[in-house]
Order: C-alpha cells, then structure tokens, then sequence
C-alpha cells in the first residue's frame, strides 16, 4: 500500500483486504464495519486511478492495445478506515539530507516518528513495499547519484507516504555508461520499430555517455550540469523499459493507458526552491516519437489528482505570472538535436519562435531549459515550456477550461489536412473555415465576406504569427505543427500559438542541402523561402485575396520588421523581428545553454554510421562527414553554428523576408514616414512626420503624407481598386502633413505616406505610435452581486482618440491582460466580468470584452489598472463600510463614481447605479434621488439624553424622505420606516429619537460599543431604489456624540468635540427631543496627539510615530490617572507600557527598531521616552495609525486617527525616503492633510516641529 504527500493510499490494500473476503466487501452489519466503510469507500472513491488494461485480470494477456503493468492504482487517504480498527498512518520517512546536487560522500540517515516501524527503500525508481525492497537498518553511504524511494511500515498502521529523494553527483556522470546500466539489470533493447521501413528491427538502448566528450571536455562537466535547474523523475523501470509495458520501448503508443506513475522532483540552481511532486509521465511529440528518428524523446508530465495534487504550483518560469499547471512537456528538440541536424543542432529553434511571439506581445507556450534525470540516469538538456491545452489558455487569457476550444493539426485525409481537437470542439474553426470554402475565389471587395470570416480570428494576432513562421521559414508547417484556441463563451476570435519550430531557416539555410526542398526560394534559389506560404488551413492565401487584407499584413510588417524610431508607450511590443531584437533574443538562449551544453554533447552526441537516425536520413549526415569524419559533436561544433546564425543568419535575415513579402505582394513599394517627437515620447510636445526610403528594394518614396491622432487610419478602409495595388483615398478624418504637428495630451497617431499616380493614390504601411498618458477610469464595479448577477469592473475612455489598450493589466483584486490589439473608442467603455455566460444571462445583447480570473472581495480591496509598460492609468480602492454606498454591498447595484476630477478615496465620491444590476458597457444615468446623509450619532445617553440619529440634506432642493427607512443593520435595512411628509430643507437637519426608532415591531436601539446607521429609500411600492446610505462607528463614551468631519481629503465620521442635535444642554428628555439638528461641532482633538510620522526612512534609519502632549499639564498614560491604557494600532500595533507620563508639551516615541539604536542616531533628549519595537510596518504608499486608548468597560476608543497617503491633498515628499510627515497645528484635526506638512529629512523625532521662517524684504522701487 502506498499514500503520497497529500494522504493517498494505493489501491493494494484494497487488494489484500478483498482477500480477507473472498466472497466480496463485507456487508453493513458484518464482524469487520470498519473494513466495510473502507471497501465500500474505495470501491466509491473517485480518487482512484483508473486499473490499466490487463492489471488485476486473470486471465486477460497484455495486448498492443492493453498492455499489462506492475504498478498499482491509488485511492484517496480515508481516515474513517483508521477509526474503525487500524491505529492511524506510519509517521512519513525523514532524511538528514536534502535532496539535489552533492560532491562528497555522506551517510544518510533515515527515520520515523513511529515507534517500531521498519523502513523500506528502493536505488531503482520502483515503490518500496512490505515485501519489496532493501531493509533500512542503518545509515546508508551515499557516494554516487542515487535514486532513493523510501516508505515505513508498522503492524496495524497503514504505511507511511512514499519519500523520494534524489542525490546528484555531477562527477559521476562522466562515468555513466551502457556497460554499468546493463549490469544493473537494465535492458538490452528498447523495444522494436513498430512499422515502416525499419519494422521489426529491435531499437538498441543507450544509457551511456561519450567517452570521447569526456576525455576532452570532462573538466567542464560538473559546472555544466550545475548551470541549468535539473529534473529528476523516479519511476519503476519496467514502465519504462518492459517490452510491453514501458513507455520508452512503445514511444509511438498514444493515450491514457500509456502514462505512467512517477516522481518529478525539481532541484534548483542558486538556492531556487526545491520541490517533489507525484504525476504521470507520458512519451510526447509526433515524428520524434519513432525511435528510428531519436533515441531521446520528449516526456509530457500530467499532474492530476489520482496522483497527489492536481496541479503544479511552483514558479517554473521566471517571465510569466502564471505559476499553476496541469500539465508540462519535457521537450528534447528532435530535429534541433545532435541526432538530426548533426552540425547544426541548437537546441534554441522552437523557443525562439515562442519567445518572438511573446515579444510581439502576445501569449505564448512559456519555457525554460533543464536537466534531465531518468531513475539517475543522465538524460540531456530538455526544454521544459507549457503546452497549449485549453487549461493553458484559462491561465494566460482568462475564463474557466471549459470555456475553451483548442484546435491543432490533423491527419492527411483524401488529401486534406484534417483539423483535430485538443479541448472542446472544432464547430467554431470548421464555421470558419465553410465560409471559405463556399468561396474559394472570393470577390476582393466583398466586405461582408471578409468579415464573416475575419470575426472568427483575431485577425493581428493572426498575421503576427504567420509573420514568425515566414520570417523563419519553418520547413514543418503550417500542414503541421499548429494550434489555435478561442474562447467560445466570450466569442472571440481564435489566437495561433507557435508550436514546435525546430525545422526553421537557421536549421536548413545551407543551399546544398537537399533538405532545403519546399523552403527554396524560387527567384533566388536560396533556402529560408516562406513568403508564399498559405498558412494554416490556406486562411492566410484565401485572406490575401481581399486587398485589405494585404494592407492590414503590410502594418504589421512594418510595426516587427523596424524598430521603432519613438519609444512610446506601445513600442514595447514593436521591432520584434528587426534585426537587433532577433539577434539578441537569440543570444540570451544561447547564453543560458552554452555552459550546459558540454553535458548534452557527453550523452547524446554520434557519428555511428550505424544508428537507425544516420541511416534512416543519410543526407542530413553526409555534409556533417565531410567535414567532421565520424567524430561525435563537441561543444566547440554547438559553438560554430551558434556565431554563424548570430553573426551571418539574422543580421540579413530580416532584409532577406522584406524583400520576399514585397515580391509577394505583402508589403508595398511606398515608403513610410518616419515618425519623430520631441521631448518624452509620455509628455510629448510635438511631432514631425518626414519621407523615408525604406523598404522594398524598388522603393517609392511618398510625396504626400496623411496622419490621424484618434487612431483612425487615414486610408479610408475598402477604398481601393483591387486592379490598382495598395490604392485608395484618403479618411475624412486625416489631414494632410504640413509640418510640425502640437500634441494634445494623448494622442495616438497612425500615418501613412502616399503617391498619387494616374489618378490613383498608392499608399505605404503605416506608422503607429501612441504619444501620452491615456486618461482611463475605473467607471463601475459591480463587486457583490445579488443571486443570479455577476461580477464585473468597467474602464472608460475619458480621451476623444481611440486607446490602444494592448498589454493593459487590471491587478490586485483580479487578475486580466488585455490581449494585443485591444482598444476602447474614445469614450468608449470596456468591460471584463467574472464568468462570461453569466453576464450574457444577466446583460443579453452585451457581450464582455474579457474575462478577469479571481473574485472581487464583498468587503473591498484595491483594483490596480496599468498599461504594458507598468505605468499606473488607475487605483482604485472600494469598501463596503464606513461611508461607503452600501446597495452594492449585495442588494444588486452596481458602485460608480460620481465624478473622475475627486478623491476616489472617498467615501462619498461613490455612489450606487441608478438602475439594479448597474449599466456595463453604458454610461450610468444622473442620480434623481435627493442627497440625505446620516449627520450626528448619540449611541450611549441617560436621562435627559437618550439615543438620536440626525440627517442632513447636502443638496440644494427640499428632500421628501418620507417613507425612508432607517435602521441599524445593512442587512435588515427595513426597521424605522420615517413618517410620511418628512421633508428636509436645503442643508438642513432632521433628527429621529430613540423614543421613534426604539419602539415598534421594527425598533432597534443603537450600541453604545459601536455598529451602524443605515438609510434606505424605497419607491412608492416599497421596493429598494438603490439609495443605501450608511456610517459606521466605534466606541464612544457616555452622552458623546459622533458625526461627519469634512477634510480635503472628504469626509470622516468620528467623535466630535460636543453634541450638535439642537438643544444639547436639556432638563429633560422631552426637552432633548426638541432639536431639530444643527451644523456638527469640530472633530475631538485629545490630549494625546499623533505628531510625526516617519514612513519611509533612509535605510540607515528606522519608521516611527511621534506622540504629543499638547496640554499644559502632565498626561499619565498608565490606569492611576482615569486616563486608561493606551496603545497604536491598525497599522502598527504597540501597547504603551504601564507607568509612562508625558509631561506638558512633551513627546514620546514608538519607534519599528532597537529604540537604544534610535536614541543614539538621532540623540533623543534623556527626557524624552522611545519605545518598540512595534508590530507591523507603516505603508509607503499610505497606511493608517491610531491611538487609542481602553475605557474602564474595557472598550477601545480612537483619541487620535491619521490616515496618510503619499498623493495630494497630503504632502508628496514622504515618497522621497528619509522625509517625516510633521503636523501643523497640533490643536487641529489630526486625518486633516492640510494639517501635514513634509519638510525635514529625518524629521524631527523628540523635539518640537519644524516651523517656517518668514524673511520679510524692505520695498525698494525701480530706480530708487
């Protein structure tokens, strides 16, 4: 019996227990429950992994079909087994070494917290059982790479989770050989080929390393095999090697009955994380599957829950956020490996291709490079990436998996290329694809045509991607190695991801090589010929006939083939396929394999004329021959090609494509303008557009040039003839260049050059850049939905130009990339949601423009909108308290702003929608309902006091409240119904006493420890209008009032300096119910204040608060003098000891270090107390630090709140480290910002503030 990491156990248990009951599970009531409930469990479990065909069947021979294997299913940990007679697990396996890479020998010593267990352990990859494998009786010497698999066991317990540890010697490598493998018992041959024309033939095994390699390089190896992360994976050897069974000697059997059980540890470089995780193993790839083609093949690892865990979580790639995986494939690089492309191997090709396409700006299969380790065995350099699976898509696009159709290449069937499915369906492709098909030779001004197909791509992303696989003239495509995903529930169009690019132009640029047949270009003769490619599935030749088209593929062109002359903010994504960027991105992959290479050369290098690959493609070797006689590639072969295809490959490459594209028709003669701007490209003050003379090799160069700064094109689009190349008239919305242009504020400019010839203008490709800030908001949130709604965040475009929101990023409280070529019309809106089926329920006729992964928090949090390049364009920070609209808080609206040009950190700056479920992708109607807020709260009286709510009408007409309601519980808003005919005058008051809120079937009674006053109003039937209306408030002493204290910042709602109701010194409480409510009184101001705050120190420095006593006498802080205890608290915490008295004006401070340290840095005055360290850490970006102090009910009460931010109205400086933010007017409201100043780096802890000196100069008139 096995249970992994996470409580599994395998299925022998259930096994050896069926034995015990051979006539079946035993029955409720039998003389064994327990065994009952765990048979009965298992036989249930949907944790239990499927028995492969032939396991635990008598009787049934292995097949082709089913083959038979010595591995066990596994169930789910069931603890209800363990209560029922078993006395519990095995404590799990403990070793005194880590696992990874080692250089001297060590004992290991294994261990289990269960007394009397036995430990069991396997050195070959398979599950160590009760009756299987070596007996640990001691420490156990570890000189060599060694694969332990270890388990405890003890009568009566279910045994201990398998523990696997791998132990790499780097050095011991260079002594694998087959000679040492075959005397472990590994086998001879692996397998046989299955068909073709080597059938029959037995596939010779190699598990050694090249003595030649060693002997010239062998000093390197050890820091080669440390370059790289390496991935060890544990696994019984006859699923890999049995003749039947494994997987490496059936590498061209598919499916799930040819995924295996393993281990996959992985052992950083650098002190990364280490990590080991059970999952499946499978042989992957297409052709390098045959072992004809490659003794190494590429591995696809599945994690799944009949393993352990279900997913992979671990930050695999360093450039990517997604860190979750349900699957990844150990790629091996077939035909840019050392057994294919013998002195050309590079193992970079197909990474390559994926990392242009994530330079290009879209999402991309992420990689890395690795080792690889088979039960010990070195086993090469592996390029280790995400695979694209619909689950893949959900991570990097958004949505669920089950949203998505992942659609790639098919069989050759009647002569087409079939279209086979990944995840989902094909309905949507096979849409697609009809609506060429019904026209093959389509009208190239059928606009509706176009369209009808166009819809179902992502038409840029589309030519982005043919652009890499033309500009790298990938020999292997497009019948092949394609797939493309689309997101059926938000209907958008289906992106291409690159996939297996290893047959590119650097691979087969050689002339001679005959294996140039189909890359040839047929003008020159020269290999590297992609340009009259038709694409995947003939889309891209049946686009080409619509002239367009051709323009829409030229824009491209010109924004990858030329880096780009302003560095704006799109330019990001620009210049991909120019010459610098291709080179470099090559060199950084080689740079991160080069040092690793020398171990891949030991283990995989050949020029055995005998292998099956050399006889199987004599070609591919001839060449290699003639230059190298039958030596193996060395690292210093890597290293050649290498400086070829960097120094002679893409300095001409991208010149070498132009130059195909216009003989193709794909780019035009027509020169672009170059685009300049002065000053930043992000405040920019003007441009200037001038000719050029790039391009093709006949260039044009233009003798007019239109431009548009609202992202409109200044071509008009279909305007040309299709008999005339690239013609057509000029937008309505272009003008003509003239000169100098002055720049708005944000401007996104699209210009094209054009000469006019016989009557026609003919225009170049366009330029693009977008100049500026875009001014983008946060224009609704719908956060908390009631049932049946969803959650959604709009963002509006507040500029009169088109915004290119490409690489735009929505972050903290969700997570969304808007996808390459996005863009929001000017004063547009776009919108992303939760779940997109749910919104096209809830909002028919409007469909999403994302899907965001995450969920809004009900109680609040912050969103965070930034642009590709990091800037921030929004925050955003909601609640569902204090001030804040409470109907969007579940009741079914939506929270909007009033207005951009405030505080969005206020409260009040927000309101509800006016409609339910709130106006995605609309903007909100204008409120009718009148401005009634909650004033004043009296929560703790006695006679002549008792408790009141007062209202004030902030707006400028009578409000008619009659009819509202008022209660002390969001969720129960209905309780005091207000009478009818209540009307509140223009900023005047109204007042409700307990003697009107406290009676009846709906009374309530306020606390006086703190809770809620909401206001609610209701339509005339009753119903809920959206008007939610609420405070919050804490802990207040007897017959003190609380209320609204407007600041700069907006409005707080805290202690006041005195009651404000109207008749506030009564006799009686008739009296009291006299006032009718009057302007609130100033905010509290205790003797203790929150003086100085230091929030981002220098880093020799500490954070500290600075209290102040602001009397004239002595303030106790202890609990002698009626004051009580005091402490900070919210964003630091520290209780302020027994004992401490502030003397008159004196201060005291709570510093976040050593306060002996801080003493000394700052030489505190001796009278001066500092105290800490305090818990937490003050925000640089703004935090909140209260003081307050505990009542003799035992109930903490706020003296003193400060609220700071790091943007106006508060002083900007504490962004710069080392400036304390210093108060004012210690007498004034401490959370007021224009109570703050920022003037003194390293303020002034201990002494008084800083204080302007006003230098007064004598009046002196000119000539006097």
């Amino acid at each position: 019996m096995h249970q992994d990491s996470t409580g599994r156990i395998d299925g022998s248990l259930a096994i050896r227990l069926g034995r015990m009951c051979p006539s079946g599970p035993p029955r409720r009531g039998s003389r064994f429950p327990w065994l009952a409930a765990l048979l009965m469990a298992v036989v249930a479990s949907p944790f239990i992994a499927p028995a492969r065909p032939g396991h635990g069947q008598p009787g049934t021979a292995p097949s082709a079909d089913r083959p038979a294997s010595t591995g066990a299913a596994r169930v789910a940990y069931l603890p209800l087994a363990f209560n029922h007679g078993l006395l519990g697990v095995v404590g799990p396996v403990r070793a005194n070494r880590a696992r990874g890479l080692h250089d001297a020998p060590f004992d290991l010593v294994l261990s289990s917290n269960t007394a009397g267990a036995t430990i069991r352990y396997t050195l070959d990859g398979s599950l160590p059982t009760e009756a299987h494998g070596q007996r640990y009786t001691g420490p156990i010497t570890i000189d060599r790479t060694t694969t332990l698999r270890a388990a405890a066991f003890a009568p009566g317990y279910a045994p201990s989770p398998i523990e696997t540890r791998s132990f790499l010697f780097p050095t011991d490598v260079a002594a694998q050989s087959n000679e040492v493998a075959l005397s472990a018992g590994l086998p001879l041959t692996w397998g046989i080929v299955p068909d073709g024309r080597w059938a029959g033939q037995a596939v010779p095994s190699d598990y050694g390393v090249r003595a030649e390699i060693i002997a010239r390089h062998g000093d390197t190896l050890a820091a080669a095999l440390r370059s790289l992360p390496s991935v060890s994976i544990a696994m019984d050897p006859d699923d890999l090697f049995d003749p039947a069974t494994g997987i490496y000697s059936n590498p061209t059997r598919f499916g799930d009955a040819w995924e295996r059980p393993a281990s996959i540890e992985w052992l950083g470089v650098d002190g990364g994380p280490d990590l080991q995780i059970d999952a499946g193993v499978r042989i992957a790839g297409g052709y390098s599957r045959r072992p004809e083609a490659t003794p190494k093949h590429s591995l696809s690892l599945r994690f799944r829950s009949r393993y352990g865990a279900s997913r992979l979580r671990y930050p695999v790639f360093k450039d990517s956020a997604v860190q979750s995986f349900d699957t990844l494939r150990l790629r091996a690089g077939q035909a840019d490996h050392f057994n294919f492309a013998a002195h050309k191997a590079q193992y970079l090709h197909d990474q390559w291709g994926r990392d242009t396409q994530a330079d290009m700006g879209w999402p991309t299969a992420h990689g890395a490079f690795v080792h690889v380790y088979l039960n010990g065995l070195y086993w090469g350099i592996y390029n280790v990436a995400e695979e694209p699976t619909a689950a893949f898509a959900a991570s990097h696009l958004g949505g669920d998996e089950d949203d998505w159709d992942v659609v790639r290449d098919g069989e050759l069937v009647d002569g087409r290329w079939s279209v086979a499915v990944e995840d989902g369906d094909a309905r949507a492709f096979e849409a697609m694809l009809d609506v060429a098909r019904q026209a093959p030779e389509p009208d190239p001004m059928d606009r509706a045509r176009f369209e009808q197909l166009a819809r179902w791509l992502d038409l840029p992303q589309f030519i982005d991607y043919h652009l890499i696989q033309i500009h790298a003239a990938n020999w292997d495509w497009p019948n092949k190695n394609w797939r493309a995903a689309r997101n059926r529930d938000l209907g958008n169009g289906f992106q291409f991801f690159v996939w297996d690019m290893e047959h590119t132009t650097a691979l087969r640029d050689d002339p001679d090589d005959k294996l140039c047949v189909s890359v040839r270009d047929p003008r020159t003769g020269a290999c590297g010929f992609k340009a009259d490619t038709l694409g995947v599935q003939d889309l891209h030749g049946w686009l080409m006939h619509f002239p367009d088209y051709r323009i829409a593929f030229a824009d491209r062109v010109q924004r990858h083939f030329f880096a780009p002359t302003v560095a704006s903010a799109d330019a990001r994504y620009a210049g991909a396929l120019a010459p610098a960027a291709t080179t470099r991105r090559y060199a950084r992959l080689a740079d991160m394999i080069e040092p690793a290479i020398v171990a891949e050369s030991a283990r995989w290098s050949t020029a055995d004329p005998t292998a099956l690959h050399a006889i199987d493609f004599p070609k591919v070797w001839e060449r290699y021959h003639d230059r190298w006689p039958y030596g193996p590639q060395t690292p210093d072969h890597w290293r050649l090609e290498r400086d070829r295809v960097l120094t002679r490959h893409f300095p001409d490459r991208t010149a070498v494509v132009l130059q195909q594209l216009c003989d193709e028709g794909l780019f035009p003669p027509v020169a672009p303008p170059a685009l300049t701007v002065d000053g930043d490209p992000l405040e920019p003050q003007q441009m200037a557009l001038t000719p050029s003379a790039v391009g093709c090799r006949e260039t044009i160069v233009g003798t007019a040039v239109y431009y548009t700064l609202d992202g409109s094109d200044p071509r008009t689009p279909w305007s040309g003839d299709p008999a005339v190349p690239w013609s057509g008239e000029p937008s309505p919305t272009a003008a003509a260049y003239r000169g100098t242009v002055k720049l708005p504020g944000y401007a996104h400019v699209r210009a094209r050059a054009a000469v006019h010839v016989d009557g026609r203008w003919r225009w170049s490709a366009q330029v693009e850049a977008r100049l500026g800030h875009p001014r983008l908001a946060v224009s609704e949130i719908m956060y908390h939905p009631e049932a049946g709604g969803v959650e959604f965040i709009e963002l509006h475009n507040r500029e009169p130009a088109t915004v290119d929101i490409s690489g735009l990023r929505v972050s903290d409280a969700v997570r969304f990339t808007a996808p390459e070529g996005a863009t929001v019309a000017p004063g547009g809106r776009f919108v992303i949601t939760a779940d997109a089926t749910a919104f096209r329920a809830r909002y028919p006729g409007i469909t999403p423009d994302g899907v965001f992964d995450g969920k809004l928090d009900n109680a609040g949090e912050t969103i965070v909108v930034t642009d590709a390049g990091g800037l921030r364009l929004a925050e955003v920070t909601y609640r569902s308290d204090g001030l804040w609209p409470r109907a969007p808080d579940g009741w079914g609206w939506s929270l909007v702003p009033r207005g951009y040009d405030v505080d969005l950190d206020d409260p009040e700056a927000w309101r509800a929608s006016v409609g339910r479920g709130g106006a995605p992708g609309a903007a909100d109607p204008d409120p009718m309902a009148p401005e009634v807020v909650v004033n004043e709260v009296l929560a703790d009286s006695t006679e002549p006091l008792e408790d009141a709510i007062e209202l004030h009408n902030l707006g400028v007409r009578p409000a008619d409240i009659g009819g509202w309601f008022l209660s002390d519980d969001a969720s129960s808003p209905l309780k005091f119904r207000i009478p009818a005919g209540t009307v509140v005058a223009p900023g005047g008051y109204t007042v409700f006493y307990e003697g009107e809120f406290g009676t009846g079937a709906r009374r309530f009674a306020l606390s006086a420890d703190g809770e809620s006053v909401v206001l609610t109003a209701v339509d005339a039937g009753g119903a809920l209008t959206g008007v939610m209306r609420g405070v919050d408030f804490g802990a207040a002493a007897e017959g003190v009032s609380l209320g609204r204290q407007p600041t700069s910042a907006g409005v707080d709602f805290v202690r006041l300096a005195r009651r404000s109701f109207g008749v506030d010194a009564p006799a009686t409480v008739a009296d009291f119910r006299r006032g009718t409510g009057a302007p609130n009184a100033p905010a509290h101001v205790g003797p203790i204040v929150i003086n100085e705050l230091m929030v981002d120190p220098a880093p020799s420095d500490m954070e500290y608060v600075e209290l102040h006593n602001r009397t004239d006498a002595p303030v106790d802080l202890s609990d002698t003098d009626g004051f009580g205890r005091w402490r900070l608290q919210d964003g630091i915490t520290l209780t302020l000891p027994a004992g401490l008295v502030l003397p008159a004006g004196g201060f005291a401070l709570v510093v976040g270090g050593d306060p002996d340290r801080f003493r000394q840095l700052h030489a505190v005055p001796p009278d001066v107390a500092v105290l800490g360290p305090f818990d937490g850490k003050l925000g640089n970006d703004g935090d909140t630090v209260v003081l307050a102090r505990v009542a003799d009910d035992d109930t903490w009460r706020a003296e003193d709140r400060v609220r700071y931010r790091t943007r106006l109205p508060w002083p900007v400086a504490p962004a710069r480290a080392g400036t304390a933010l210093e108060r004012l007017a210690p007498d004034g409201y401490g959370n007021e910002p224009h109570n703050w100043a920022a003037r003194r780096v390293g303020g002034t802890p201990g002494r008084p503030n800083t204080r302007l000196t006003w230098a007064f100069l004598p009046w002196v008139r000119a000539g006097e």
